[in-house]
């Protein structure tokens, strides 16, 4: 995954890669901006206070500041996307035949305990979540490959089938434009980047706002 951050230069993880890469404003070549983390990265999102926090398949949680002191903290399973919001950091994995969405409190510069937010696999069993994102009313949109690709949780734990009309392979990554656009990219046989217009408006990216 990948986010703009302080300095208004774009930030990335790879999958199975242990460190974070940075593209500086303007474009150009990437390069490592934080190595050596405690395991592999393959998304990233930034916290009100500019730090990096990132998942992947590493069986932990990271935290990376701009000052490149990094963390980590202990989170068993496979996860696929991370997501801000708030004074909450949500992740979406797999742990053995579990799949949902964890929220985790940032108490200072550690996490508190972690609380299934929402268990998808209860809604729809035998599927997987590729991607998760907020909208400003705290609704979460999250990728998947149960048809059509795309389900919303609405706050109090609604669930609804999100069908923007397009022909789906499930959504590997969101981002929030200007307005009630929602992007989205898309792997499989046939990439593509697509936005479509939904009810709502996009949570903060706080990576954006950071000067």
């Amino acid at each position: 995954g990948m986010k703009f951050g302080p300095g208004k230069a774009l930030y990335a993880g790879a999958a199975g890669k242990t460190f974070v890469f940075r593209i500086p404003p303007g474009g150009g070549s990437a390069v490592v901006w934080a190595n050596g983390l405690a395991g592999a990265v393959s998304d990233i999102d930034f916290d009100q206070q500019g730090n990096v926090w990132g998942c992947g398949s590493g069986g932990v949680i990271v935290e990376v500041k701009q000052n490149l002191t990094k963390k980590s903290f202990p989170f068993a399973g496979i996860a696929t996307s991370i997501r801000v919001f708030g004074t909450n950091v949500y992740v979406a994995a797999h742990r053995d035949s579990v799949v949902s969405v964890w929220s985790l409190p940032i108490i200072g510069d550690s996490l508190g305990a972690e609380q299934v937010y929402t268990d998808f696999g209860a809604h729809y069993s035998g599927y997987e979540l590729s991607a998760i994102t907020f909208a400003s009313d705290g609704s979460l949109f999250i990728g998947t490959n149960a048809p059509p690709g795309i389900v919303v949780v609405h706050p109090g734990g609604i669930y609804e089938t999100y069908d923007p009309g397009l022909a789906l392979t499930p959504p590997i990554a969101f981002a929030w434009g200007t307005g009630t656009t929602l992007y989205m990219s898309r792997g499989g046989s046939a990439p593509a980047l697509q936005g479509f217009t939904v009810e709502a408006t996009g949570a903060p990216y706080y990576g954006r706002l950071q000067p």
